[in-house]
């Protein structure tokens, strides 16, 4: 049976039903000694915190974190509730972890790296401003939005992408899964695409990369099958 698998779950994204839930853990349990769900809870900061009132801005982290602890604290539940219907010896080879859980010096260095070439590389900041535009295309409606939106939500697409390097490449969980296409900034990073400038997965773990993307296309979900998504985007 093939190595780990991983899932990042995206908490203000419809696209984890419990009807696709349960697929995917049924097919990936079919193919991988283990699957690990991650919550990106924390990517939730850069979308929750601002509040704006007559053009002017305030930050209020307190009422930001409750809310992103109650969306977390649902998607935990259900996960767990999907988990729990297992037959007894797969329940452990499924788990839950949180973004603080991979949360460390790893991470922080390729965030770190991944930003430095944000601001150092045209190219690459070409790619990652694409995923910017698809992300307030689909979530807000538009795409010409305030220069701090816009930078917000770069810093979210670096973060994310920062995260499924560290879990997939460093955690050995190569085999990544999700409910459609990964985002720009990450295929083209596996293409080796900046390889001639400097920016390569290679180049930022030191070592050859393993990490192997499917998206995972199920049954169309039924709208009463849904997550509640509550939460607005950027």
């Amino acid at each position: 049976m093939n190595q780990s698998a991983f899932v990042g779950v995206s908490l203000d994204s419809n696209q984890f039903s419990r009807t696709w839930v349960r697929g995917a853990i049924s097919h990936i349990l079919s193919k991988h000694a283990d699957l690990q769900f991650v919550l990106a809870d924390r990517l939730l900061t850069y979308n929750k915190t601002i509040h704006r009132d007559n053009g002017s801005s305030t930050l209020d982290f307190l009422s930001a974190s409750e809310r992103i602890e109650k969306r977390k604290k649902d998607i935990f539940q259900f996960l767990t509730s999907e988990i729990s219907r297992l037959p007894g010896e797969d329940r452990p080879r499924v788990h839950v972890a949180t973004w603080d859980d991979y949360s460390d010096v790893y991470y922080a260095n390729l965030s770190r790296a991944l930003r430095i070439a944000y601001i150092a590389l045209p190219a690459f900041r070409l790619c990652v401003e694409y995923d910017v535009e698809a992300h307030l295309i689909k979530h807000v409606g538009r795409h010409d939005e305030g220069e701090i939106d816009r930078s917000l939500c770069a810093s979210y697409v670096l973060d994310e992408t920062a995260m499924i390097i560290r879990v997939t490449e460093l955690a050995k969980k190569p085999f990544d899964y999700y409910p459609q296409e990964q985002i720009e900034t990450l295929q083209c990073l596996y293409e080796g695409r900046f390889s001639a400038i400097g920016l390569s997965v290679e180049g930022l773990l030191g070592h050859p990369k393993t990490r192997v993307f499917s998206a995972l296309r199920l049954p169309d979900r039924s709208p009463s099958e849904a997550v509640e998504v509550d939460l607005k985007l950027l």
